[in-house]
């Protein structure tokens, strides 16, 4: 099964994935 992963803009500018 596919989850959505929310995608998060840290300061630093990387990308953080939250399950």
């Amino acid at each position: 099964m596919h989850k959505k992963l929310k995608i998060q803009k840290s300061r630093k500018g990387k990308r953080t994935y939250i399950k």
